[in-house]
C-alpha cells in the first residue's frame, strides 16, 4: 500500500492519534505466519520479516513518521512457584540510520495457576504504534523487535513463535506526516 491519502484528523481513520498536516506517504509490509519457532533466551530478537524501509527523499519531507504493527505472537510458560508465566514484550525498533525503540508494550501474554491445565501458552494480538520524530536525511527502517519480559528468564520458557499461528497475517505499516 503505497501512495496519497490527504488530510488526517478526525475524520481520516486514524482517531485517537491526532496530527497537524497531511499524511502523504504510506507504506505496509505484510508477512504470513509459518509458525516458525526460535529460542527466545534473554536477548532481543529483531524480526526479519516484520520490516519496512521509508526512502531518505520521502524522509526529508517529513515531520514525522507513525509505524504500527499488527501482530500475533506465542510463547510457551515457565513455572514459577504456582504458576504459569509467559510474559514477552514487542518493541517498534528503529535499524537505521541509528538504533532506538519508538513504542513498546512490555506486557504481552499473561500468567495462570498451574492446577489450570488448560493452556500454557502466552498468547497476544495487538498492534503497537508510536511516532518517530527524530528524522534525519537517510534511508529509516523499522522493525519488530521482541524479548522475553524484561529480558528474564523467569518470565517464559524458550520457546517463541514471534508471528503466531500458521496462516496468520501479520504487518507493518508507515505513513509519512509533510512538514
Amino acid at each position: 500500500m503505497s501512495g496519497l491519502i490527504g488530510e488526517a484528523g478526525s475524520r481520516s481513520g486514524l482517531s485517537g492519534h491526532p496530527v497537524s498536516g497531511s499524511i502523504f506517504y504510506t507504506d505496509s509490509v505484510e508477512f504470513t505466519s509459518t509458525q516458525a519457532s526460535l529460542d527466545i533466551g534473554t536477548s532481543y530478537n529483531i524480526s526479519s520479516d516484520l520490516v519496512i524501509s521509508v526512502p531518505a527523499a520521502t524522509v526529508n519531507k517529513c515531520s514525522k513518521i507513525w509505524v504500527a504493527i499488527n501482530n500475533e505472537s506465542f510463547v510457551t510458560a515457565n513455572v514459577r512457584g504456582a504458576d504459569w508465566l509467559a510474559y514477552f514484550q514487542w518493541e517498534i525498533y528503529r535499524t537505521a540510520p541509528t538504533n532506538a525503540i519508538i513504542a513498546s508494550y512490555e506486557r504481552c501474554g499473561f500468567a495462570q495457576d498451574t492446577n489450570d491445565v488448560s493452556g500454557a501458552t502466552g498468547i497476544t494480538q495487538s498492534t503497537i504504534t508510536g511516532w518517530d520524530k527524530s528524522l534525519s536525511n537517510a534511508v529509516h527502517t523499522y522493525a519488530l523487535r521482541t524479548a522475553k519480559m524484561n529480558n528474564e528468564t523467569v518470565y517464559a520458557g524458550s520457546s517463541f513463535t514471534p508471528h503466531g499461528h500458521a496462516n496468520a497475517k501479520v504487518n507493518i505499516s508507515v505513513f509519512g506526516v509533510a512538514k
